[in-house]
């Protein structure tokens, strides 16, 4: 049985506390009836999470930026279990919950769903948790409370459940059934909750549906009407929305009738049969009091003005929203920094119209979700284009809008960028220019609508719409504006002569001759050119012998003539042609009459520019182009054609082997640098200019032309790329020369004032006789070489010049063995098992004959056996590889290692040494040898036979040791001056290295050390000075009494016999040596300590883990001498 509550009787003259302390007491009687109901039902009481009504269920879906009670109770739920609690502390956290959703939310929100996956998650299709609050997951919670209403799941995901569109349609098939021209409004299922909000805050109020019938409906107005204990003076900046929060009208106050006035310029578009969604935004005015109410929305149907012939729905109005003071963060909205006129032309790109910034206050940081700007100037819309919003702070892109809206804006939503609290973030407004051109159009970008600044702002720590204000820095007279309006400069064009007119040089006596190429360079707007006049210069000819004058624009058609010069040396064009905007190339061509001679000259110039009759295309002005003075091209010469045959020095005189094939026996160059018009090679005669009578020509097969007509090389390799001939063969006819006669099969074009390269390619026979030389050639002959001017047609006799290089034939080429010089020097190697190692570099190199291959190589190495495995590399590639013992052999790849003509190819051994398990196996020697010439195969690449072997090369020897020491100066060495005199000084310090995976001793009376020493004492005697050696710690290792003092040399033998000297394995330890310095008391008295790599026999011994191997090598570990810091008594 359910309990009924008792109502208090109204009292007279009851006071505000008895009032409240009634209406408690009715909220705890509804509380427990709730409770009771719930247990009838079979429910669970919902009163166990503290701060959630009883009863409460969600009903809304909640995503980030959502705010009000709704996200509050939903924070609470989350900390209810330490599985999706939001924050240990903080705003969030267990008691400190707050009304905005925010990322900390989401998170646990994403918790939730992963947590309960299989009843909110699965049934959707989704595997993880998207932290968006919508039906399937309210299901869930609103089951935990124990009140839920289960519904089915959906076979597909909700959009709402993905991440996707809100619930209501922004746009799309209309949600209620309309005919006719019909307009319906009506309040969204998701409108806002009612909440608090503060002062200088700004809020969604109302989300709100208009939805067409048959026909398309235009809205030019609506009006906003408030409801509640507000006054008209709290609220501000009246708008509505689209569903991406974009605002779409004016900014509208509300006036003495509660109504704002919102108009929508151009009207707004509602397409037929659909539905779309809007939102009424407001602000409450700073310093508005607390607990007063406001709900806004459509009173009346009238209140919608549009072209539908009726209207219904209204009243529309959102949920009551109640203010209360808080002190919010703040956002102002500032120029960063000027922008001055760059004056842009048609044509530029980026654009800087605007550089402002947004800086959050101390209260808070803040999230800038969307800004927009409208469009400012005197140009119209349609005159810029690409409009983007670029983050200086950032130095990137947060989009680009193709164009403005009708409405004049450009807006870019979900930037979701943070500004931490005290900081600002710079932006520009960047755009491209591609019109205005009728000349000084305007353009500039607002931030703010009036007063009404164009920025969405969320606080981070309340969540709430902070209303930005406007800052102190604007230099613009309209804030919210860059400083200064960009100008758009009207059209103009410019005359240059253009670097790609024909230098100062020659042409011919010839039809289509080009004297000048010049630029037009219009900026703005395309441009019309009625009138313009060339002007020439003559020298030695005469008006006449110049016609057929035209211009040609860069696609090679006639925009102006033919005409022939008139007598005053002119050709006034009266042709119409349209010059595009950017820099466009026209070329002046005319026809040089065959009666000149070969020293006059012309050039041509377009006479004065700003003389030419030009409009623009858009604007329609008369366009005055530059420069005021006439704009030349280069003089030319006319020039008779003309071709200089030339053999050349290259290849140089060399042997070459029987059967080469592909040879380049000799180089010719065509040159038409004295030319007046490009050459046309057809035809040449090659000469063989034999070593005697017997020699045999013909034993040169396959001869070829070949031309360098382009910047790809040959299969050969090298420049001449393109063959020109058919395939010929030599005859012989027992004379001394023997000429061979090429028609090309391609005409080879010298262009004017170049020169273009051709080669002799050609097989050598392989039964040709040794000894036999020819030298190729082209023939001497006048005419040997037959070629025409390519614009004229006239002959061109040439005579070639020059004489190729004396080949001889050989048999195979020699391939010579050598030690490299970058042959690694003898060294002590560490032999680990694992370690690759160069034991030698060889030369293997070709004489001037032929590319020789190698094939194997048979290597002999002194105790080979100690090496596991062998690899042999040509520079870092590997070429082979052999395995253990003291013959490895190497046997190479076709094509792996060649030795070119006349140069080398080099060889590396690299091998790995066998890990040490005895001492037997320390110190040996390692030495890799190629002294047996037939150990070496190698093949001639040209003649297919073996080439000839010779010399012979051994690598140093390597020493194999498990460890071995390395001496270096320490840093730490005394130096410099000797000006501290004692018994016992320190003189050197050395550091020792073990090298190597074990110790290194220098073991007592067993292994030895000697140091020399040079040193200058003015007044010695024969007294011996007492030397010292010492490790790190001070322990003496040795002394020694035997130095003397009247001796420029002397040497230090330690025996280590009062201690052992131990270097752990890869680690380095100190000698610290001690002298008696007493009477270096003189000035310009010297010492200094050294190791001595020509020490004798004996004097350096060390061991191995104190294996008294006694080994030496002082060659090699004191190699160059190694000298510690010279000590001078200053003078």
């Amino acid at each position: 049985m359910l309990g009924v509550a008792a109502v208090p009787a109204p009292a007279s003259a009851i006071t505000a506390t008895e009032l409240q302390a009634q209406i408690d007491a009715l909220l705890a009687q509804i509380a427990q009836l709730q409770s009771q109901l719930t247990t009838v039902e079979g429910g669970t009481s919902t009163g166990a999470i503290t701060g959630i009504p009883s009863g409460f269920t969600f009903s809304s879906n909640l995503t980030v930026g959502s705010t009000g009670n709704d996200v509050k109770y939903l924070q609470l739920l989350l900390n209810s279990d330490s599985a999706t609690k939001l924050a240990n502390s903080g705003a969030g956290s267990p008691g400190s919950e707050t009304t905005y959703f925010g990322p900390i939310t989401k998170s646990s929100v994403i918790k939730f769903q992963d947590k309960y996956a299989s009843d909110i998650l699965t049934p959707v299709g989704l595997t993880s948790g998207t932290g968006y609050f919508g039906p399937s997951t309210r299901s869930k919670a609103n089951s935990i409370l124990g009140t839920a209403v289960v519904t089915p799941p959906a076979t597909t995901p909700p959009a709402e459940e993905t991440g996707g569109a809100v619930e209501t349609p922004t746009s799309g098939a209309p949600i209620v059934s309309l005919s006719g021209n019909a307009l319906d409004a009506r309040v969204a299922s998701d409108t806002p909750a009612g909440v608090t909000i503060p002062d200088n805050a700004s809020a969604n109020f109302t989300k709100f549906i208009l939805t067409t019938g048959d026909q398309a409906v235009t809205v030019s107005k609506v009006f906003v009407t408030r409801k509640g204990l507000t006054s008209n003076s709290d609220m501000e900046n009246v708008k509505i929305l689209d569903a991406n929060g974009v605002n779409l009208g004016s900014v509208a106050s509300f006036n003495v009738n509660n109504k704002a006035t919102v108009t929508f310029t151009p009207n707004l578009s509602l397409s037929a049969k659909s539905s779309s969604t809007f939102f009424i935004r407001a602000g409450v005015v700073d310093t508005t009091a607390a607990n007063k109410t406001v709900l806004l929305g459509v009173e009346a149907n009238s209140d919608i003005t549009s072209s539908a012939s009726t209207v219904t729905g209204a009243p529309v109005y959102g949920n009551t929203f109640t203010t209360v003071t808080l002190a919010i963060g703040t956002a102002t909205v500032d120029q960063a920094s000027a922008v001055s006129d760059s004056q842009p032309d048609v044509g530029d790109a980026d654009v800087v119209v605007n550089d402002f910034k947004i800086e959050a206050g101390s209260g808070e940081a803040i999230t800038v979700h969307q800004i927009t700007v409208l469009e400012a100037g005197t140009a119209s819309l349609s005159d810029t284009s690409n409009i983007e919003l670029w983050s200086v702070t950032e130095n990137k892109s947060y989009g680009t809008v193709a164009n403005w809206t009708a409405g004049g804006k450009a807006s870019w939503s979900n930037l979701n960028i943070k500004v931490a609290k005290g900081v600002s973030h710079r932006f520009q407004i960047r755009l491209d220019i591609v019109g205005g051109a009728e000349g000084s159009l305007t353009i500039n970008a607002d931030v703010m609508d009036g007063s009404d600044i164009l920025v969405d702002v969320t606080g981070d720590t309340y969540g709430f719409y902070i209303t930005p204000t406007d800052g102190d820095s604007w230099s613009n007279s309209n804030d919210g504006r860059g400083s200064s309006d960009q100008t758009i400069q009207g059209g103009s064009l410019t005359v240059a002569k253009s670097s790609s007119t024909p230098a100062t040089g020659n042409i011919a006596p010839a039809a289509d001759q080009v004297l000048a190429v010049f630029d037009f360079i219009a900026l703005g707007e395309e441009m019309q050119v009625s009138a313009l006049t060339l002007d020439f210069d003559f020298s030695g000819m005469v008006y006449t012998e110049v016609t057929s004058v035209r211009i040609y624009d860069a696609n090679g058609n006639i925009v102006a003539g033919p005409m022939d010069t008139a007598a005053a040396g002119t050709v006034a064009f009266t042709d119409t042609f349209i010059v595009p905007i950017g820099t466009t190339k026209y070329t002046v061509k005319t026809n040089i009459a065959t009666s000149t001679s070969g020293t006059d000259t012309v050039d041509v110039g377009i006479s004065t520019p700003n003389a030419m009759t030009v409009k623009g295309m858009s604007s329609n002005n008369t366009i005055t182009p530059t420069p005021t003075t006439e704009v030349e091209g280069n003089t030319l010469t006319v020039t008779a054609a003309d071709l200089d045959a030339t053999t050349l020095t290259t290849p140089v005189a060399r042997s070459i082997s029987k059967g080469s094939q592909d040879y380049i026996w000799a180089t010719f160059s065509l040159s038409a640098t004295d030319s007046g018009e490009n050459i046309n090679v057809t035809a040449l005669v090659i000469e063989d200019t034999l070593g005697d009578a017997a020699d045999e020509a013909d034993m040169i097969d396959n001869a070829e032309i070949w031309a360098d007509l382009t910047s790809a090389s040959s299969s050969r390799g090298d420049a001449y790329e393109t063959k020109v001939s058919q395939t010929k063969q030599f005859a012989d006819s027992a004379a001394t020369d023997e000429t061979l006669s090429f028609t090309l099969t391609q005409t080879v074009v010298v262009p004017k004032g170049k020169t273009v390269g051709l080669a002799f390619v050609a097989d050598l026979a392989a039964g040709a006789t040794t000894g036999d030389i020819h030298t190729i050639s082209l023939d001497t002959d006048s005419g040997d070489v037959t070629a025409t001017g390519a614009s004229t047609g006239t002959s061109v006799t040439v005579t070639p010049t020059g004489a190729g290089q004396a080949m001889t034939v050989t048999g195979a080429g020699t391939l010579t063995i050598t030690n490299d010089a970058s042959q690694p020097s003898a060294k002590l190697m560490i032999a680990n098992g694992t370690t690759e190692q160069t034991l030698g570099i060889f030369r293997f190199a070709a004489n001037n004959v032929e590319n020789i291959e190698l094939d194997d190589v048979l290597f002999e190495v002194t105790n080979g056996g100690r090496v596991l495995s062998y690899k042999f590399y040509v520079g870092s590639t590997l070429v082979a590889e052999a395995g253990s013992g003291t013959g490895p052999k190497a046997v190479f790849a076709d094509g792996a290692v060649i030795a070119k003509a006349n140069s080398n190819v080099k060889l590396t051994v690299k091998g790995v040494l066998a890990s040490i398990t005895q001492t037997s196996d320390q110190d040996t020697s390692i030495t890799v040898n190629l002294d047996n010439i037939a150990d070496v195969n190698a093949t001639g690449l040209a003649s297919g036979s073996g080439a000839t072997i010779s010399g012979t090369a051994s690598a140093n020897t390597h020493i194999a040791f498990e460890s071995y020491p390395q001496f270096s100066v320490n840093a730490s060495t005394p130096k410099g001056d000797l000006t501290t005199l004692s018994s016992a000084a320190l003189v050197a310090i050395f550091d020792v290295t073990a090298v190597g995976g074990e110790d290194i001793t220098f073991t007592t009376l067993k292994d030895s050390l000697t140091m020399n020493v040079s040193q200058q004492i003015t007044d010695s005697n024969t007294t011996a000075n007492t030397w010292t050696l010492k490790d790190v710690a001070g322990n003496t290792l040795d002394s020694n009494a035997t130095v003397a003092e009247n001796t420029n040399s002397p040497t230090v033998d330690w025996d280590f016999s009062t201690a052992t000297f131990t270097v752990a394995a890869g680690q380095t330890a100190s000698l610290y040596v001690y002298a008696n310095t007493l009477e270096f008391e003189d000035d310009g008295d010297s010492l200094q300590v050294w190791l001595d790599d020509g020490l004798a026999a004996g004097k350096l011994k060390w061991s191995i883990d104190g294996d008294g191997g006694a080994y030496e090598h002082p060659d090699i570990i004191f190699r160059g001498d190694i000298f510690a810091g010279s000590l001078v008594n200053p003078s």
